[in-house]
This record gives C-alpha cells, sequence and structure tokens, in this order.
C-alpha cells in the first residue's frame, strides 16, 4: 500500500469514526435532555448519561472498540485524547454542563470549571473498562457505574466546605497545569 492509499483510508477512517460518534453524540444529548427535565439530582442525571453511552456504544460493540482504540491512540488523526479541539470532546463536555446546570451539583468555586473534564476522563475510564468487560451482557459495567459514580463525585462534592481547603488548593494547582481551560 502506497503512502497516499494509507493517508486516503485514514482519512476515511477517521470520517467514518467521526459519524459514529457524533451521531451517538446526537441521540445522547437528546437522551440527556429528557433527563433533565425529570430531575435536578446531578449523580442520577450522570449515572443515566453514562448508562446511555454505554447502551449507544453497545448496539455497534466491535466497531466501538475498534473506534475507541483509534480515539485513544495519540498517534491517530481521530485522538480525542491529546486534541482538545475536538468536537467530540467539546461536545460531550457540553453536554455535562448542561448535566450540572440546574442540577444539585456543587463543588469548591475554584474546582468546578474542572469537572466537566474530569468527568469526561472518568467516562473514558468507563468505556475502557466496558470493552473489557466480559461478563455477561456487561453487567460489572453497570455494576461499576452504580457504584463508582457517587464514590467519585463525593469527594468533589465536599470541596465545597472549608474543611477541605487545605486539600483541594493542591489538587487545583495541579489540574490547572494539565488541562486547559476555554
Amino acid at each position: 500500500m502506497t503512502q497516499i492509499q494509507t493517508e486516503k483510508q485514514s482519512s476515511e477512517t477517521s470520517d467514518f469514526l467521526l459519524e459514529f460518534y457524533l451521531k451517538g453524540l446526537d441521540d445522547l444529548e437528546t437522551h440527556c435532555d429528557d433527563i433533565i427535565a425529570k430531575t435536578s439530582c446531578f449523580e442520577t442525571r450522570l449515572k443515566a448519561m453514562i448508562h446511555h453511552r454505554i447502551e449507544i456504544l453497545g448496539q455497534h460493540r466491535e466497531h466501538a472498540i475498534h473506534f475507541t482504540s483509534l480515539a485513544i491512540d495519540p498517534r491517530s488523526s481521530a485522538s480525542t485524547i491529546n486534541n482538545s479541539d475536538s468536537i467530540i470532546k467539546r461536545r460531550t463536555l457540553k453536554i455535562l454542563n448542561k448535566l450540572i446546570e440546574g442540577s444539585n451539583f456543587c463543588s469548591h468555586q475554584e474546582l468546578a470549571p474542572f469537572v466537566p473534564t474530569l468527568i469526561w476522563y472518568y467516562m473514558g475510564f468507563i468505556i475502557y473498562f466496558w470493552i473489557h468487560d466480559t461478563s455477561n451482557q456487561q453487567t460489572k459495567t453497570t455494576h461499576l457505574i452504580n457504584s463508582l459514580t457517587p464514590l467519585v463525585l463525593k469527594p468533589i462534592f465536599m470541596s465545597r466546605f472549608s474543611f477541605a481547603a487545605a486539600a483541594v488548593r493542591p489538587v487545583i494547582q495541579l489540574l490547572q497545569s494539565f488541562i486547559k481551560i476555554n
């Protein structure tokens, strides 16, 4: 295969990957609008969003597994991890911000801008776990989402209390050095 053929195939794969994820994000956004209308509990909203994201990916599990491997490969033009301008990442962050708005979400004021990105990384972990979940109908993933999400959110919620300030300050400084907030 020539370099031109390889580049063309890579471009076509990236285009198909982008279309696959954007279609899923359209569905996810509609689902999240329904969730927002039903509850103001951020934890409930987030768990429902993650469950639905996994459900969408599960409809085309083999494709999702292949595409996810491309999305996390920093050498891939389809990488969403290293590409802060990724439309997939931006749209997901927009959805997460919508889930936060009008919910009971609360955190330290300086931590709040980082939360959508942190949750985006958490969702990536869940998807990675789901890819490797060989349990019947990926029931371990369902259990992980339901059990781990409250544990992930608890320190974020507790960060708003003054007694947590000494622990929160270095976390915020670290996040400022790694995560660019627009």
